[in-house]
Order: C-alpha cells, then structure tokens, then sequence
C-alpha cells in the first residue's frame, strides 16, 4: 500500500529528459545489434544518401529505389509542404554500399510504398498514387484516405498473377481515375492493377504490410498482430451477395504474442505509465504502457523469406519488424488443412534485437544477392501523435531523426555477395532462364520483365520451364508468365493439374477459371492436398456447368466441417439447393436460398429439406433478410406443425427438440405463446429454455417482452443476452424502462451499453437518466483509491479462477479459459498489480483501437453494439458482451457507428469486493498462455 502510495505520489515528479537517449552513428548502430548466430548484419546504406526509409525495391540492375517517409508523423499540406521523395541508390564501387544517392521525385506527401515498372515506380503518396520517372511524374489514381498516419495506402507488390497488389490500410478510399470513371470503395479492402489497367478490389484487413509466398499466398500484419494469411480472395465472395462472410484473413500465430526486447524502457512512455495510474491522463490513449511493449505493439512489413543467402532453414519463414521495441521476430510457418499456423524460430529471444532506442525497422525486402535488407527509420519516436498525451506530446519533438536513415543488409557468415544483376538489357532467354534460379528476387524481376515485354516469343521456352524444371516455383512462375503475354495453352494447364507438387496443381486450378473444362479439373475432387481441393471450390464457381455443381457437392461431403471450405463451396453454389441434402454446408446453403427468394427455389427447398429443422430455419433466416417470413411460404406450416409436435414430445432427442424450438420463430405469434412460452420455466433443461428464449425474442408482438420479462428470475444467464435482445430497439425501451421502474427487473441486469443506448436516445435519454444515473459507476478516482488494499493482500488464485469464471469470463480469456471477446488477459500478467487493477475498475481510461464498441443498427431496425472482430465484402462479425457473435450482411446495415467507449463496462466494483479483487489479480498474474 505504502509502495503504491508513493508511487502515485512520484507521478507528478516527471522526468526532466524524456528523450530516447542520443542517436547513434552507423559504426556506432552495429554494435548496438545481437542478431542469432551465425548470421551478420551490415550496413548498406545511410544518412545522408538515404533518409527515413519506409519501403525500397532493387530494379532489374541492381539498383535500390526507396521511399522516403520524410514528413512523418505530419503531413498537412497547409501547413508543412510534402516533403516525401523517392531516391535511387547506386553502389558504384562494388563494395556493397550504395553512395551514390539520385531524387527520382520529391515533394511527396507521406510516400509510403513504391512498385518497379518500366524503369520507373508506381509511388503511394496518399491520397494519390504516382508514376514516376526522373522526368515524369503522372497521376493514376487518387481518393485514398488520409486521416491516419499509420494506416495509409502502402506496400505495393509485384505478384505470381501479374499484377501490383497494394495495401489500402485502415484509412480506406474511394479510389478512381483521374481520367474518369466510376469510384471503387476500398473501405476494408486491398486492391491490385495491372500497369495502365483498372482498379480490381481484394481482400484486406493490414494495417502496414503485405508479401506473398512463392505461390501467390498472400499475408499482411497490423500493429498487435504480425501476420494474417488472406485466405478468401475478394473477388470469390463479392460474386455471392447473400453469403455472410465476416472476413477472408486468418490470424495464423499466437495471441498474446510476446517479444523479447534489449532496449531499454523510454522516459516518455513510463510516464505516460505514471500518470495513467494517477489518473492524470485526458482523454484516452493506446500507448502501451508499463511493460506492455513485452508484446506486439508496432508489427510493420511483414515478409515471407525467400532467399538463399539466409540458409535453407530461414526460406518461407517470416520475418516481422517490431519498430516500437527495436527488433525483428522470426516465425516458421506449418502448413495447416488450407491455411497455415506459425511457431517461434527463437524460442526466448528474437532473430535481432538492438539496445538502441532508435533502431526503427519498419520494412524488409528482398535482395538480388539473396540477402534480407531492412528499412530502418532510425527516428526516435514512432508513435502516431494522436495516442501521446497533449502534456507529454508538448515535451518531445515527434520529428527527431528525420533528417537521418539506414538500410541494412543480413545473411549467413560467409554468404556470398553474388554478382550484380543486369536483367534491363537482357534477352528474352535470359529473362526466361532467371525464372529457374532460387531467389525469388530474380523470379519475380524476370517475370515483371517479360510481362512488361509482351515478346511472345518467349513461349516455347516458357512451355519447356513450365513441364520441366525441378522446382516447382519455377514452374507455377513460368505458367503465370505465360498467362501475362496470352500465351498459355490448354495442354500446359492439362499437364500442370496433374503435376507432381501441389502448390503447382494450385495454381492450374486458378489457371482453368475461363477456359475449356478439363476432365482433368473435375478428377482433383478426391485430390490429397486441402489446399487443391479449396482452390478447386472456389474456380467451379466460375463455370457454368452441371458438373460444377455436382463436384461442389462432393467437396461439400469431403471437406464441408472445415469452415473455410465451406465457404468456398457455398460462394460457388449457382445451385444453393443443391447442397441442401450435405449436413455440413446445409443451413448456410438453405439461408442464401431464402435471401434469394425465388419461389420455384424456395418450393424445391422445402420438399428437399423435408424434416430438417436446421434447413427450414435458415430458409426463414434467409427470408427475414427480404423482409417475408417463412410461414409466408405456401406448404411450410405442416413442417412447423411437425415441429411443434417435436418440441412437445419429452421423448425426443433434446437436440433436435432445441432445433424445433427455433424454428418456431417462425410460426405464428398465436403458436408461439402457447408452445414457447412453457418452456421460459426454470425447470425445463438450459438448453430447451435458451433455444425458446432466442425463438421468442424474434417476435415484433409486444406480448413478447411482456412473456421474458414475466420468465426472467428463472432464466439461466445463457438465455438472459436473447432476452435482453428483445429490449434493444428504441421503439422497445419504453417497455424495458416501465419494468425496472416497477421493480419487476433489477437495475443491475441492464446492460452497460443498453444503459448508454437509452440514456443518449433522444425520446426516452431523460426518463432513463432519472433511473440508471448518468450511465457511469461514479468517480473512478475514489472507487480506484477504495480498491487500493487489495493490492497488499496475497490472494488466493484458485479462489481468484471461480472470481474470474463469474465476472470476467463472458468477455476475457485466460490460459485458454473464457471467451475472446476483449483481450486476451494472459498478455497483461507482466503488467505491473496497481496498473491491472485501473484497468479493471476504469476501463475507459485507455481503450485500444481494436477493443472500441462499435454501434450497429440495421435496415430492420434491430441493434447490435460489439467489437467488430472481422470484415470482409459482403459482411462484418460483432462480438458481443453477452451471446453469441453476430455475422451480418453490410448491404443490411443502416447505420455503423464507434462508441469510442471499450466494451467492457465500469463499475465491476458492484460484483467484485476488495478480498476478491486481491484474488482476482492473483489469479491473472500467475496465469500462463
């Protein structure tokens, strides 16, 4: 307690120097880095030849183009011009250090990313995009948002499809052609070209990242988390409008994901701690803080390795720059049904780390040589402006180190440096042959080349790569470079599905979409890859063809559990009814029947669905979407007689008893009162009672409300959230509030959120603020101050499990127990006792961007407030406070706002009291991952 006392009482002492310590010269920079053995890093580039490097390419003579960021973390043009440029670094000598610097183009706004073409760059310069040149600069696409620093347009990549593929980053667009042309909204999503071609939207999801494997599999990375693989692609989903899919990326490491930093804390960041703690903060900030930076907090640039100057065992790895703590983390990749999971290379450590603050790796890129470059900024705050406190920003000039720079260079002890390319005047054939070497920097510079070329000359050559080189890559590379120059025969696709590796196979079957249907296609049902078989799904979509359909239901048999095969399948299903006899894929496909809403289609849905109660609920979900209800349906009430009759009969399997239940939800309000109304007792099983609570809440009928809020006391608390749901839309609240007045409902089971919803809305905020106060706990200042023994006390951590199990568990997981709806709090056990304990009791204090409660009001009417946990297309996922998440279709949406607020609501203190809170941290602190 006296240690707290104190500690509180420091925070108005702050530091008189919150800088970084001094910047280091480059000699002095090297021996500031560990880096794993056996591996050496150089310097191949510095100030002031090269400055504040965010992104950099080598062209096809070996020659480095950079990026350079100068007007980070500002860039109003009304106030500070663009200062950006691009520069072009020439080694002259040979030596390996490139000192001789040339401006390509300046006067850039936040350049963030360029891309090779045609001797010169496509350039992200937000909101614009550039082609540029020593003498040409020329505007290709403009309307990219701005209002992040850290979340602009970035990262362009050559890719295996002959197309620049671009990260547009939470900033968003609405891009178009300064030509004309319709505008394509970008928001949520990535996009790729072809030189002098049109816009093509694509899955996106990074924030400051985006690299592909040898194949074409594409993985991006935001600041917590360091690498997503995109596993749906945006251009399969967009073509089924009534597929929910909350998004198209997975998340394929560990959460929390910890780093293991050398360098010392900042002076600015604990004290930032400080007054976080002491309650000083205004306003809410994402900093970490404490010793939370012992995680992801900055991941940037995320690159799948394929070089041969790192040694076989570092190829296909990815490595993550993490520029807040001053390193790069190393990650092996598995592959895993038709994605892939990851484990740390360096079990307690990182692959580099530096003692000095200043080493800022914010991108890597491959090498001709076959080595790992990296983009250092070498500033000494990264941080967005926007999550410093206004009275610590006051103290650090955010611009320091913008006037310096460095590219380094790491490979294997003794990796030799290779002979310096020179492709820009190379034959064709030579061009063709490079496609055959082991790093994909030549590959993909070969490949960018002949496309660039159009020589069809090249074919016969590219046929002969294609059937017979011994590496695969090789070969999926000389098939898409026959594609770009229109030269890709059927035979060669043919003998590519029947290819020895399936990554080669892969990438037939993509090859196939709008061509002649091989047989050859249709066998690769039963191949023994997943991915094949995921690919396969996705291209019969693009035929029009009865055999599609029949092999959809095969895959649908096969590989129908795995979720994202299913929705592969369903995206292609021309023939949703089709699929209705496959359990695995049956209610999803019966639910883009009913949102289609053709009558035939229906009439045949119901005769294949038969008795299936899960098949006659999505129908009916499907059919809420067009606003009719599946009783509207003519011959559907005998199914929800037999319905009844099931949900009735004790002796029926309770399973299929709660599926009657639901779909009782779709009969009458007449049936319901009479059939779903006995089952609110508290007698019947949790089950029954959840399932008939959910199917009542459905229902407009005021008689509904009235039923739940009578059921209440004997509800379980798994079928409160449903009931509470009834509540949520405005027209309702009237209700929600007479029945607290009366006291037929406890103020304390109105949940924090519905308490806010009421008191803003403008017809019933006053009548809900005379009742639930102003919608917070009190002072968190005296309820924290209230709470300070409990961190003197030892606790008890198994008492402390059974606290978390009932107060913490609906939203918080720890050790693998609780749900993943906020954050995962094993990731907080290293945060100091009295800082876990604010976070608790005010949790509105600091709320990160990931964790913000957004409101969602839809087209019907209805409410959902949650963390918007995925996005793709066509929808977005919710999780929830209470219940299940909810997938919802975005053409559905009316309104989507953030609350700013975090989901998790104040005033604990009413459940928890000082003793159990004591046990409560004792609990998270010792809990492991």
């Amino acid at each position: 307690m006296i240690g707290l006392a104190l500690a509180l009482l420091a925070a108005a002492q702050e530091p008189a120097d919150l800088r970084c310590g001094k910047p280091l010269e480059p000699a002095e920079a090297l021996r500031s880095f560990r880096i794993v053995p056996g591996f050496t890093i150089e310097l191949v580039a510095a100030e002031p030849q090269v400055v504040d490097p965010v992104d950099m390419a080598f062209d096809e003579d070996g020659r480095i183009w950079v990026a350079e960021m100068i007007d980070y973390p500002f860039g109003d043009a009304e106030r500070n011009p663009p200062q950006g440029r691009v520069r072009m670094l020439e080694d002259l000598d040979g030596d390996g250090r490139y000192e001789k610097a040339t401006v390509v183009a300046d006067r850039l706004r936040w350049p963030t990313g360029l891309a090779l073409w045609d001797g010169g760059a496509y350039v992200a310069a937000p909101p614009d995009i550039y082609y540029v040149k020593p003498d040409r600069r020329e505007l290709v696409f403009t309307g990219f948002g701005t209002n992040n620093v850290q979340g602009l347009l970035n990262n362009p990549k050559w890719g295996l499809d002959n197309h620049i593929h671009w990260a547009t980053s939470s900033s968003g667009a609405v891009a178009r052609s300064p030509k004309g042309g319709e505008a394509v909204d970008l928001r949520g999503r990535d996009f790729r070209f072809r030189p002098g071609g049109e816009l093509d939207p694509e899955t996106g999801g990074g924030l400051f990242g985006n690299c592909f494997d040898d194949f074409g599999r594409r993985f991006v990375c935001r600041n917590w988390y360091p690498i997503y693989h995109v596993v749906l692609e945006d251009r399969y989903l967009r073509r089924n409008p009534h597929l929910a899919v909350a998004s198209g990326i997975h998340y394929i490491a560990p959460n929390p994901d910890p780093v293991y930093r050398a360098s010392p804390p900042e002076a600015w960041r604990t004290l930032v701690t400080r007054m976080f703690l002491s309650g000083q903060l205004s306003g809410r900030t994402s900093v970490p803080t404490g010793r939370d930076t012992a995680y992801f907090t900055s991941a940037s640039g995320t690159t799948i390795f394929r070089g041969s100057a790192l040694g076989p065992e570092c190829y296909g790895n990815a490595f993550a720059p993490e520029a807040a703590t001053n390193l790069i983390h190393r990650k092996i990749l598995h592959p895993e049904g038709v994605t892939f999971r990851t484990e740390r290379a360096e079990k307690e450590g990182e692959f580099l780390v530096s003692t000095d603050n200043w080493f800022r790796p914010v991108n890597l890129a491959h090498g001709p040589d076959g080595a790992l470059y990296v983009c250092d900024m070498y500033r000494e705050y990264i941080e967005h402006p926007a999550v410093i406190p206004e009275s610590v920003k006051r103290r650090l000039d955010l611009t320091s180190g913008k006037e310096r720079g460095r590219i380094w260079r790491i490979a294997r002890e003794g990796a030799p440096r290779g002979e310096r390319p020179r492709l820009g005047k190379a034959a064709t054939a030579e061009l063709v042959a490079a496609l055959d070497r082991p790093d994909a920097w030549w590959r993909e510079t070969a490949a960018r080349l002949l496309f660039q070329r159009q020589d069809r000359a090249a074919a016969p050559a590219l046929e002969s790569l294609a059937a017979k080189s011994a590496r695969p890559a090789t070969r999926a590379a000389a098939l898409w470079a026959l594609e770009g120059l229109r030269a890709l025969a059927d035979p060669a696709v043919e003998a590519a599905l029947r290819d020895a590796s399936p990554d080669v196979r892969e990438q037939a079957v993509r090859l196939s979409e709008g061509r002649a249907h091989s047989p050859a296609l249709f066998r690769l049902v039963d191949d023994p890859a997943p991915r094949v078989r995921f690919q396969l799904a996705l291209t019969l979509g693009e035929f029009d063809d009865p055999r599609a359909g029949d092999a959809l239901a095969r895959l649908a048999e096969k590989d129908g559990a795995d979720p994202w095969a299913r929705v592969a399948i369903l995206s292609s299903a021309r023939n949703p009814a089709a699929l209705l006899g496959v359990a695995s894929v049956a209610r999803e496909a019966a639910v883009i029947v009913g949102s289609r809403n053709d009558p035939g289609e229906l009439s045949r849905a119901l005769e294949a669905a038969g008795d299936s109660f899960a098949v006659l609920q999505g129908l009916g979900e499907g059919l809420r979407r067009r606003g009719r209800s599946l009783r509207s349906v003519p011959g559907v009430e005998k199914q929800v007689d037999r319905a009844e009759e099931v949900a009735l009969d004790e002796k029926a399997d309770p399973g299929r008893r709660a599926e009657a239940l639901l779909l009782l939800a779709h009969g009458s309000a007449e049936r319901a009162d009479r059939s779903l109304v006995p089952f609110l007792d508290a007698r019947r099983p949790p089950a029954l009672q959840a399932a008939a609570v959910r199917a009542l809440a459905t229902f407009n009928d005021p008689k509904a409300g009235t039923r739940l809020l009578e059921a209440w006391k004997g509800l379980t608390p798994a079928a409160r959230p449903d009931a509470m749901g009834w509540f949520r839309r405005p027209a309702r609240y009237p209700a929600l509030l007479g029945a607290l007045e009366e006291g037929r409902l406890p103020l304390a089971e109105v949940p924090a959120d519905l308490t806010r919803a009421m008191i803003g809305d403008k017809d019933h905020g006053e009548r809900a603020k005379k009742l639930l106060g102003e919608g917070t706990a009190g002072d968190r200042r005296k309820v924290i101050a209230a709470y300070l023994p409990a961190l003197d006390r030892p606790g008890d951590a198994a008492r402390g499990r059974e606290v978390f199990k009932k107060n913490c568990a609906a939203c918080h997981k720890v050790g693998g127990e609780g749900r993943d709806v906020g954050p995962e709090l094993t990731a907080l056990r290293e945060r100091p006792a009295e800082e876990l304990l604010v976070a608790i009791l005010d949790p509105n204090r600091e709320v990160n961007p990931q964790f913000r409660q957004y409101k969602v009001r839809m087209k019907d009417g209805s409410i959902f407030e949650g963390l918007i946990a995925a996005e793709s297309a066509v929808g977005l996922t919710l999780k929830k406070a209470e219940g299940d998440p909810v997938t919802v279709l975005r053409s559905e949406i009316d309104v989507l706002a953030s609350t700013n607020l975090s989901l998790m609501p104040e005033g604990l203190e009413k459940a928890i009291d000082v003793g159990q809170m004591a046990d409560l941290l004792r609990f998270v602190r010792e809990a492991r991952p």
